[in-house]
Order: C-alpha cells, then sequence, then structure tokens
C-alpha cells in the first residue's frame, strides 16, 4: 500500500520510457497471461531506452565480467598476503567461488539486476543451491518488498509470485489448499502467493534441519493465509538487496531513469509534436475559395479534381513552422539523457584507434564518476553473494582444505574488474614512478639504489597489481635461489682468483722454485 501511492507510480513511468518490456503497471495484478502488454504505444525515442541498456551493459562487462576473474581474496593481516601458501590456498578458494558462479546462471541473473538498478533504483538477488548446482533468481520489481533492521541490511523478504494451479501443485508436490488443487483444469488464471523470509530466533550452528536454521521461509497464499508447502529454512539471508542511489527517509532507492524521467518526458512529447508537423509538411492541408471547387477534391494517384481558376481556387496550406528549432531542442534533450546515463564518458572516440593510455585515462574517469555506486553495488549486492557462496561450498567441505595456521584468519573481498582496478591504479602507477626515478637519479647517486628492497618492491607490486601467487616463488624457493646464486657467484670468483694465479713454465721448474 505504501509503494502505490508514491512509487509504483513513477515506476509506471519509467517502465514506460526506460523499460517497456519490463512488466508494467506495478500495483495493478495481472491474473492471467492475456493481462501482459507486449506494445507500447505512442513512445516515439529510444534514447532512453538504449542509453539506459548502454550503461548497464557496462556495468556488467566492468564490475562482473564472464571472461575474467572479478574477485580475489586478501587477509585482513598483511603479512599473511606475503606468504605465497597462505595466499595460494585463499588463491584456489576464490578460483573455486568464481568457476561456481559461472557454472550457474549468475550471469544471466546479474544482468536482469543491473538493469532494474539502472531503471527502478533497486534490485534484488536470490541464492539458493539444488544438489551442487547454484540457482540465481533476479527479483522483479514489481515482486519485491522487504524490512531493514538498523544498519540497512534485508531483515525481512516477502515476494509476490503470482503462479497458475498446475505451477504451485508442481512446486509444492501437491501440499496447498484445496481450492487451488480444485482448479487445476484452469492453464490461465494466476493466484498470488506470498513467499516470506524471516529471522528465527535460534541459535546459530553448522548443521540443523531447515525448520531450526536461523532464518526461516514460508509461502503463503495471499487470499486465505494458507501455508504452502513445507516451513524451510537458511543459515543465512538468501537475499541481497542493492539500492543504486538512496533516498532520505525511505527503504527505497533511486536510478538515474528517475534523474531523466522529465527529460525523456519532455523528449518524447516533442518528438511526437515533430511528427505532427512533418506530417503536416508531407501532406500539407489545402485551402480553396468559396465555390472554387467543381468536383470533390481528389489526392490520389492520376486523381483529378476540377476547379473554377487554377491558380486561386485550390493551393496548399504553408505552415511555415521552424522545424530547425524543434531539431536543435531535441538534440539538446538527447545530449542530456546521454550525459545522465554517462554514453559521452563509455562510448569510444571516433579515431581508428586509441592507446592504452587513453583507455586507462577514461577508465579512471568513470570509475570516479561511479565510485559511490560501484561502492553500493559491491557492498549490498556482490559482497552478500560471494560470502554466501563460499560459506555454502565451505559447509559442503567443497573447499581445498585449510591450513591450520590459518584457521581463525579473517579474509576481505577485493574487486579485480577493469573498473574496480582502475580505481585502484594509482598505487602501481606510484610504485612505478618511483622505481623510474631512482633508476635515474643512480646514474648519479648509486647509493639511492639501495633505499628500495628489490624483492620486498616486487612482492608488494605483484600484491598492488593482482598477479597471482602461483607465479611467485614461495619463502623457502626465494631463499634456495637466492643461495644457489650466492654459490654461483662464489665459484665464479673462485675461477677468477684461479686464472690471476701465476703458473710454471711447460719443461721444468722455473728458476726461483724449489729447493
Amino acid at each position: 500500500t505504501e509503494r502505490q501511492s508514491s512509487i509504483d507510480g513513477t515506476w509506471d513511468q519509467i517502465e514506460r520510457y526506460f523499460a517497456p518490456m519490463r512488466g508494467g503497471n506495478f500495483f495493478q495484478p495481472q491474473t492471467t497471461e492475456s493481462e501482459l502488454t507486449f506494445s507500447r504505444p505512442r513512445i516515439y525515442s529510444d534514447i532512453p531506452i538504449s542509453a539506459s541498456s548502454n550503461l548497464a551493459s557496462t556495468l556488467h562487462g566492468n564490475l562482473t565480467s564472464s571472461v575474467l576473474q572479478w574477485f580475489e581474496f586478501k587477509f585482513r593481516k598483511p603479512q599473511l598476503n606475503f606468504d605465497n601458501r597462505a595466499r595460494s590456498w585463499l588463491e584456489l578458494c576464490a578460483r573455486q567461488v568464481f568457476h561456481s558462479l559461472m557454472d550457474s546462471n549468475f550471469d544471466l541473473e546479474v544482468a536482469e539486476a543491473y538493469l532494474d538498478l539502472i531503471h527502478f533504483g533497486n534490485s534484488g538477488i536470490i541464492t539458493e543451491r539444488d544438489g551442487k548446482e547454484f540457482i540465481f533468481s533476479t527479483i522483479p520489481v514489481r515482486e519485491l518488498y522487504f524490512t531493514s533492521d538498523h544498519r540497512g541490511r534485508v531483515l525481512r523478504l516477502y515476494r509476490r509470485h503470482q503462479w497458475t494451479a498446475e505451477q504451485i501443485v508442481h512446486r509444492f508436490d501437491g501440499k496447498c489448499p484445496e481450492h487451488i488443487k480444485a482448479k487445476l483444469d484452469d492453464p490461465t488464471t494466476k493466484h498470488d502467493i506470498i513467499q516470506c523470509i524471516y529471522p528465527r530466533t535460534v541459535p546459530s550452528i553448522t548443521r540443523a534441519l531447515p525448520g531450526n536454521r536461523p532464518i526461516g521461509e514460508v509461502y503463503l497464499c495471499r487470499t486465505t493465509g494458507e501455508t504452502c508447502g513445507e516451513e524451510g529454512g537458511y543459515y543465512s539471508m538468501p537475499v541481497a538487496v542493492a539500492r543504486w542511489s538512496k533516498t532520505s527517509g525511505s527503504r527505497w532507492g533511486h536510478g538515474p531513469s528517475a534523474v531523466a524521467l522529465p527529460t525523456a518526458i519532455t523528449l518524447n512529447e516533442l518528438v511526437s509534436l515533430s511528427l505532427d508537423n512533418a506530417e503536416k509538411a508531407v501532406s500539407p492541408a489545402n485551402l480553396a475559395t468559396p465555390n472554387g471547387l467543381l468536383s470533390n477534391l481528389d489526392l490520389g494517384p492520376d486523381g483529378l479534381t476540377l476547379v473554377q481558376d487554377v491558380d486561386r481556387s485550390l493551393k496548399p496550406y504553408e505552415s511555415r513552422a521552424r522545424f530547425d528549432v524543434g531539431t536543435l531542442e531535441i538534440a539538446r534533450l538527447e545530449d542530456s539523457i546521454n550525459r545522465i546515463f554517462l554514453v559521452d564518458r563509455l562510448d569510444l572516440k571516433e579515431s581508428p584507434a586509441m592507446t592504452a593510455t587513453e583507455v586507462s585515462a577514461r577508465m579512471e574517469k568513470m570509475a570516479r564518476l561511479l565510485g559511490s555506486t560501484l561502492a553500493r553495488i559491491q557492498g549490498e549486492l556482490l559482497v552478500p553473494i560471494i560470502e554466501r557462496v563460499f560459506a555454502m561450498l565451505d559447509r559442503a567441505n567443497e573447499l581445498p582444505p585449510k591450513p591450520e595456521n590459518l584457521k581463525n584468519e579473517d579474509y576481505d573481498i577485493y574487486f579485480t574488474g577493469p573498473l574496480p582496478r582502475a580505481m585502484r591504479r594509482d598505487v602501481t602507477v606510484s610504485m612505478l614512478g618511483l622505481l623510474d626515478s631512482v633508476a635515474q637519479a643512480g646514474q648519479v647517486m648509486p647509493a639511492l639504489m639501495e633505499a628500495l628492497h628489490p624483492v620486498r618492491f616486487s612482492q608488494y607490486l605483484a600484491y598492488a597489481s593482482g598477479v597471482p601467487a602461483e607465479v611467485l616463488r614461495t619463502k623457502d624457493e626465494l631463499e634456495e635461489a637466492q643461495e644457489a646464486q650466492q654459490a654461483r657467484e662464489q665459484e665464479a670468483m673462485e675461477i677468477e682468483r684461479m686464472k690471476a694465479m701465476p703458473t710454471p713454465p711447460p719443461g721444468g721448474i722455473q728458476e726461483g722454485f724449489g729447493p
């Protein structure tokens, strides 16, 4: 009810102009398939649609790429991150979590989540597991209701499902109200089933039956309140809800589409007006004098119209409309929408190619513009999903065995996609700049080269750049390599010393030698 009076009306307008096929009519229940509308009349500009979709695709490709691993784990204790054995174990765990995500439908569902974030400012994903397979489901915003705790995290979630009787019976193995079973012959009528996920007052334990887990789940028939199926449960909150930008005083957020909505409405009306005027210019009205027409006006091909005077009885009406003003105003509104969705920042320039420096600078600029939004998406959506998948794999003993010295060590999640990497690029740039400066100044003052520790410098540069631990030597391997290098240097010095010693002449003892 609170959304019907405030938010849903705005979301209906956003759906109309930015996402024409995302569902429509947020607070009007759709009881049959025939009530869905696949056509959107009187939408005359696709700029809002393409601009918002372009931003969603950019976020998907640069934040959660399906090709490259886009996150890693790092220990909270800095010294452990330079222990290659510990790092190798943590990297194996991160790789296992990433492969679990890629083997599931995560990539498909997170794309829908990005669209909902940009369009409606809110998005939710449920993480579940069926056997060995992880199942992700993006909750349509029209079905999403939730409450938050004092820290803004999801406390309770309510999702409205609209299923046919056949779907309900199949979902709950026949454990559903009798009045629903009685409508199995009706394949079109949908029933409202409310999914409730809520916290229980039970202790958090490692293994428990669904009814004794910290998070409970139940499905209720909306009209009668009867339970469908058995009560379930989770070890942790399975739902992650993210907001593009929070709205003061509300649990709901808003996205760039809400900001661009007035401009999109104005653009649509102006394009509609321009099309009306263009129709008048292409097929203008006609002016005729009284009694000037001797027959009906025939404007069809090979038509014949009789007039009193060919020069004065009939002529087309010239509206003298300023099409150039309309065109300039349409271009201004389109540029405004493109700026809101960062199209001018995301599109490549029209030159044949961009240098690596230009690409890096563009990514850094985009990362700065989206800095606060990226932090919210990562913290509210991606981090809870990764932590939940990690915990589920750990509970199923599907992660590499944890070394004894790491049993109680905590870790943090770092994102390594192009956008997050661009935000941390200053560290590696500063280190490489220092190395170049010291190398140049060291030609004049060789003592400066002693200020840098070669091994520590290379280790930290690899750590900051996200280089896998497998390509680096462990502490023992490094000590062995150093000992081998010292042995080679010692052997080389011994050879040079032997070469420098005088040798006796051939054929006898040189004078001065012997007794």
